[in-house]
């Protein structure tokens, strides 16, 4: 009898799936780039564009969100407790507009699985040169990108992933990742659970 109905349970099984009835699927994971305190659309949109083009993985991003504090880790907690209430696992860089009490160009967080860019910090020096300051958050957004996904250090001084000190050496290094770090992105991808690319779409953050 207990045969009987180990084969009839799974005789049910094959008759739903093809009758069309819908298997749960483990969602894909996204990064998010989250603004902060942050009004520039258009910077917004620019930085958001070069990471969506330059990636793998599927980049969204969210409506602004403000912040009232000036400590960086208090803005990625906030951040993370608002989106994350639902069990969301996307990975999240902040772009953190407000002036923090931190010199730090941005950071990344490994034990939650996400980021921050400081754009006062990399502000400094740029004067009115707006696309240098952009190229600056473009680097440091995809640093973060590539610490998603993995990728450790890279000895190639064009490649985004090389170590830098100083500002200006941050502002001679390439904005992209070099051939076999893209190699490791695409194979990291698929392996940790991230949406290939996709077109870019805005995510409501209520």
């Amino acid at each position: 009898m207990k045969v009987r109905w180990i084969l009839l349970l799974a005789g049910m099984i094959t008759i739903a799936a093809t009758a069309g009835v819908p298997v749960p699927k483990r969602e894909l994971r996204r990064i998010l780039v989250v603004p902060v305190n942050l009004t520039d659309t258009a910077l917004v949109q620019r930085i958001v564009s070069f990471a969506q083009a330059n990636c793998p993985a599927e980049i969204a991003v969210t409506d602004p969100l403000p912040f009232s504090g000036s400590e960086a880790r208090e803005a990625l907690a906030s951040v993370l407790k608002r989106l994350r209430r639902d069990g969301m696992r996307d990975a999240v860089t902040v772009l953190l507009g407000w002036p923090c009490d931190t010199a730090w160009h941005g950071f990344y967080d490994p034990e939650v699985e996400a980021g921050v860019v400081n754009l006062p910090a990399l502000s400094a020096g740029v004067g009115g040169d707006r696309e240098k300051y952009c190229r600056r958050i473009e680097r440091q957004v995809m640093r973060i990108i590539g610490m998603f996904l993995g990728l450790s250090p890279c000895p190639n001084p064009r490649c985004v992933m090389h170590p830098y000190h100083t500002l200006h050496e941050l502002d001679d290094m390439g904005r992209n990742f070099c051939p076999p770090c893209v190699g490791r992105l695409e194979r990291a991808v698929s392996s940790m659970g991230y949406a290939t690319r996709n077109v870019g779409h805005a995510v409501t953050v209520p």
